[in-house]
């Protein structure tokens, strides 16, 4: 039997790199130190650790069902796949300059276009909708405060 490396593998091998790294570099943060649930830390790192989880079962099942000979990837997939990560990058960058919900904004926004999502007003309410309930949830019910924008202490 030979495990064909398909898409599916590859993300999910990412989507196990990807919390394990930021776990790594939130730890040598110098207010990581503070231990507890006093920590700043403490919320972030619980779901870092509850992503991975998810990631490493996923990984497992996606590893266990490409047991056959992968599918030929197209050009368009990766494509898809390539943009993904870079929004996901940017977004990382822009929300340390534009707070979370602007960055969050044009994060799926962009995601949606490059999955080739069409419909306008779909694309636009869930764009707008998910990061700003998210911000609400966070910065003003449960007080845990998210990066705000250089415009307005609000958003």
């Amino acid at each position: 039997m030979t495990i064909g490396l398909n898409e599916r593998v590859v993300v999910a091998g990412l989507l196990l790199l990807v919390p394990v790294a930021l776990l790594l570099v939130s730890s040598s943060a110098e207010f990581a130190s503070l231990g507890g649930a006093f920590s700043p830390m403490f919320f972030p790192v619980s779901v870092l650790w509850g992503w991975i989880g998810v990631a490493a079962l996923t990984l497992i099942i996606e590893l266990r069902t490409a047991v056959a000979v992968a599918n030929k990837t197209s050009a368009k997939r990766w494509f898809q796949i390539v943009g993904v990560m870079l929004a996901m990058g940017l977004f990382v960058y822009a929300t340390t300059r534009l707070g979370f919900l602007l960055s969050s904004i044009g994060f799926i926004l962009a995601t949606l276009l490059i999955l080739r999502v069409r419909n306008p007003v779909l694309v636009i309410c869930y764009s707008v909708t998910v990061p700003g309930v998210l911000f609400i949830l966070f910065h003003h019910v449960l007080g845990l405060p998210l990066p705000t924008s250089p415009f307005s202490y609000l958003f």
